[in-house]
């Protein structure tokens, strides 16, 4: 089948915020998930032989609660400088508003054709007060290359998945204060380097598996 010419294709693709967006109400889908979907609507949404990996979520007990996070971080946010949108459109990366109401901004540059490593993490800086969800998912950034990640102050997700992503490399996610939800299947982080993350205040969950991570 065509993964276009699917209602719900279109509405997990779209921005959140969005009309029409989906799901309603729930963080949205990762690149990993929506490309699984894809790939099913690709084969023609038969469900024979699928297999459903072992799935490893780290629910952190006792997070302070994020109701209405996004409106608290999005006070007396000026709009992206237009400019630093384009330029990372311009490498493939999708950067877009998180919502009309707000001058909040997600970036991915899971989508890219193009291979984007370290050096690519340059373009986030003019975008250090606006940037709230990022998707690294299948880059070649590293772990020395993720403290170009340390301005970024109101990130609340990121996406690391099928990357090169170490301990080493979760000591600059442990300095991101708002981080709510953390993806990194795939990688080789392990019990020590999750266990970094245990001071950030708004964290709820991190999806791990196929990592080190134990259950």
């Amino acid at each position: 089948g065509d993964p276009a010419e699917s209602l719900i294709y279109q509405a997990i693709s779209l921005p959140e915020g969005e009309d029409g967006f989906m799901p309603k109400k729930r963080e949205p889908l990762t690149p990993e998930e929506i490309g699984v979907i894809q790939q099913w609507l690709t084969d023609g949404a038969d469900s024979t032989g699928w297999v459903v990996p072992e799935n490893i979520v780290v629910v952190k007990t006792g997070f302070k609660s994020s109701d209405n996070r996004l409106a608290v971080l999005a006070e007396d946010v000026p709009p992206a400088p237009e400019g630093a949108l384009v330029a990372l459109r311009d490498i493939g990366a999708v950067a877009v508003p998180m919502a009309l109401s707000n001058n909040l901004v997600r970036v991915d540059f899971g989508l890219s054709r193009n291979p984007v490593t370290d050096a690519q993490l340059a373009l986030l800086a003019p975008l250090s007060d606006h940037l709230t969800v990022l998707g690294l998912s299948g880059t070649v950034v590293t772990d020395d290359g993720l403290a170009q990640l340390r301005p970024l102050e109101k990130l609340t997700q990121i996406r690391l998945g099928e990357t090169q992503l170490s301990d080493a490399g979760m000591s600059h996610l442990a300095a991101l204060p708002n981080l709510e939800i953390v993806n990194i299947i795939h990688t080789q982080v392990t019990d020590a380097g999750l266990a970094m993350l245990s001071e950030l205040e708004y964290l709820r969950k991190v999806f791990a598996w196929e990592s080190k991570i134990t259950p």
